[in-house]
């Protein structure tokens, strides 16, 4: 999903300082890929553990 992101980012994204100033596309588009993943991570998790405990609590 990086890698992809990466490509549509440096074809379709003009590199303008004035929006990614402080930190630069590319590591922009790493950044929001990084949160996107732990984001999923964070949700599986949290979705594991509340349908483990209603199995838990049915028997």
């Amino acid at each position: 999903m990086t890698v992809i992101s990466l490509i549509f980012g440096y074809f379709l994204i003009v590199d303008d300082g004035g929006w990614f100033k402080p930190i630069g596309r590319d590591s922009a588009i790493i950044f929001i890929a990084i949160v996107y993943i732990l984001g999923q991570l964070i949700v599986r998790e949290v979705s594991k553990i509340l349908l483990t405990n209603k199995v838990k609590d049915k028997y």
